[in-house]
């Protein structure tokens, strides 16, 4: 996520990370698609007469909403090298 350097009164941040999960039930329909994604690094096109199998076979989690904190100096760990994997 592209956030300003320069931090103003105006300046959106995001205060809260919610993450979505999608659940699929049923594969068995959508099986030569994953084979022909698996097999091709272009993204296979959703045929039209899947696009409804695949809103039922769909379960859609929403987590809890975490609050994070964005700033634009540096932080403390990496300073001391955290951030490059010194831990």
């Amino acid at each position: 996520m592209a956030i300003p350097t320069l931090r103003t009164p105006w300046t959106a941040v995001p205060r809260y990370v919610q993450i979505r999960v999608i659940v699929m039930r049923d594969l068995k329909p959508f099986a030569k698609l994953i084979e022909e994604q698996a097999n091709t690094a272009a993204p296979a096109p959703l045929p039209a007469e899947l696009c409804d199998r695949w809103v039922e076979a769909s379960d859609w989690l929403f987590l809890n909403p975490i609050p994070v904190h964005w700033t634009s100096s540096p932080s403390r760990s990496s300073e001391l090298g955290l951030d490059a994997g010194g831990l």
